[in-house]
């Protein structure tokens, strides 16, 4: 199987976030956001393809359950904050997202073989697809409103650190100036990852016992969609 197709079979990222944890879930439910349910069924189904990947040992470890589970929360919250924005995936971009994987596994056939072997379902790819251009395009929606370095900021860091900019004037390097000086900060991720963090509690994100999150998050919280396809 080809690597960029086991990407949006099989998503995995491993950063935590916190919330309450309620005994009053629905019966074969893992994780809750709003009225999302995230089922065991999806978790035993997503568990067993990581184990896949990563092997025998991930079957056997809490703490990447717990994030799986984590992660999953995350890109729940991206989908409805998504809907905030009104933003829409078309069934055209998902499809010209398959053709150009299709592509890239080899053409159809490959392509076939990879979901066969992975266990999931047409459907399921395509929603994987559509998560992580909501996501992309969600990203993009919030970034809008990063603060950008003015241009006295951008001269004063570039005086500080000429020898990063292989003996360019200051209008030649500008916007590289500013793009290392947004970089140097954190830079877009860790930016929407704040954002994140904080609308993640405007929303009510339950976790059935086992499943609340153990660890400090880095920032507040972050999320990458399930799906990465090529650009």
């Amino acid at each position: 199987m080809i690597k960029r197709l086991s990407i949006l079979l099989i998503p995995l990222v491993l950063v935590p976030v916190f919330s309450g944890c309620n005994d009053g879930l629905p019966e074969n439910a893992v994780a809750k956001v709003d009225d999302r349910v995230i089922t065991r069924e999806w978790f035993d189904k997503t568990v067993e393809l990581n184990r896949k990947k990563y092997g025998p040992k991930f079957a056997g470890d809490d703490v990447a359950k717990q994030r799986l589970v984590q992660q999953k929360v995350m890109d729940e919250v991206a989908m409805l904050e998504a809907e905030k924005f009104h933003l829409k995936a078309s069934d055209e971009e998902i499809d010209e997202q398959v053709q150009k994987i299709k592509e890239q596994s080899g053409g159809e056939e490959q392509f076939q073989a990879s979901l066969a072997e992975s266990g999931v379902s047409m459907d399921e790819f395509r929603e994987n697809i559509r998560t992580w251009l909501l996501a992309t395009k969600l990203r993009a929606e919030v970034l809008k409103e990063m603060p950008q370095p003015t241009d006295e900021e951008a001269l004063q860091f570039y005086n500080q650190n000429k020898q990063l900019f292989m003996n360019k004037s200051y209008e030649e390097a500008k916007s590289v100036v500013k793009a290392q000086m947004i970089e140097a900060t954190g830079g877009r991720e860790k930016y929407y990852m704040i954002w994140l963090g904080k609308v993640m509690n405007s929303h009510e994100i339950l976790y059935a016992e086992g499943f609340e999150p153990t660890e400090e998050p880095f920032g507040q919280t972050s999320t990458t969609p399930a799906a990465t396809p090529a650009q």
